[in-house]
């Protein structure tokens, strides 16, 4: 089954936030969006946090309203910038700037690897890594230069792991293993996505000496896109469905006809069913729906 790989831009480092101000980074953001690559863009959204208030906004939004806070004294102390492209599959960039912690996050769904390459130079430009003894200066210093072959690690607060290579099939079915919902997914979900050429995975499944928080991240890494039942309400499956989401996957979330579904998560659709054979043609369905977002051609 013919897949296209997706490449995933995931980088951080610290940097001298002290020279950013919110004007700076609002430039920033223009050169970046005057890359040829993201004049698909049809979404860029810049949210920048001050002590008591939040502005949001394309760039002339944004400006507009920079200058009035500021003159309450109100110091900024968090940026973001989003983009979305009309792409085919959808791809996404995500700026983070905190003054909290001096971390930069860069954050990119389907960019080839040239654009995330060029993306990272930009940024550079105004938010320079930093070494044991101080900022790197680009024009003096040759570790400036982006290596694109060094290894990109999954973020959070446990062990590094690598990041890893999109797989060509695994989906990355996230459930409770309570007894009551094997049938969900030995008669349902396993068969359905597997008829359609993919290798459905649940963690208990994998033979590993990890522990089992980073082996889940790294799953939902590679995993094509994410399947999750939510009925039995358990607190690691809502976890690992917010992990997914953070790391841009497409997640199919299902639930048993009358599941209480929490907070956020009730706002998305999702496929509820009464027997098995409900699932597999809903799950069918919505995988081609998935799949067509993708670019990905499956089994009927």
């Amino acid at each position: 089954m013919p897949i296209q790989q997706l490449n995933r831009l995931l980088k951080h480092w610290p940097t001298d936030v002290e020279n950013i101000n919110a004007d700076k980074f609002v430039e920033m953001v223009e050169k970046i969006s005057s890359l040829e690559y993201l004049k698909a863009v049809i979404q860029l959204q810049i949210n920048i946090q001050y002590g008591s208030v939040q502005i949001t906004g394309d760039v002339n939004e944004v400006r507009s309203h920079i200058r009035a806070i500021e003159e309450e004294d109100e110091d900024p102390h968090a940026f973001t910038a989003s983009w979305t492209l009309n792409t085919n599959p959808r791809a996404s960039l995500t700026i983070q700037l905190n003054f909290t912690n001096h971390l930069v996050q860069l954050n990119g769904q389907n960019l080839d690897k040239n654009t995330s390459n060029e993306i990272k130079q930009k940024v550079l430009e105004y938010l320079p890594e930093f070494n044991a003894i101080g900022p790197q200066q680009p024009d003096k210093t040759p570790s400036m230069e982006i290596d694109v072959e060094k290894p990109e690690y999954l973020p959070g607060v446990f062990r590094p792991v690598e990041m890893p290579e999109l797989s060509d099939n695994d989906v990355f079915v996230i459930m409770s293993f309570d007894k009551g919902q094997r049938d969900a997914f030995f008669v349902s979900i396993e068969p359905t996505l597997k008829s359609m050429g993919f290798n459905p995975v649940r963690v208990d499944q994998i033979q590993h000496n990890m522990t089992v928080t980073p082996e889940i991240m790294r799953q939902i890494e590679r995993s094509v896109f994410i399947v999750a039942d939510l009925t039995g309400e358990r607190p690691n499956v809502y976890y690992e469905v917010g992990y997914a989401h953070r790391a841009d996957k497409e997640v199919i979330l299902l639930s048993k006809k009358e599941t209480a579904v929490h907070f956020d998560v009730a706002a998305i659709n999702r496929i509820e069913y009464e027997d098995y054979t409900e699932l597999s043609d809903s799950l069918r369905k919505r995988v081609h729906g998935v799949c067509d977002r993708l670019g990905i051609k499956v089994s009927s």
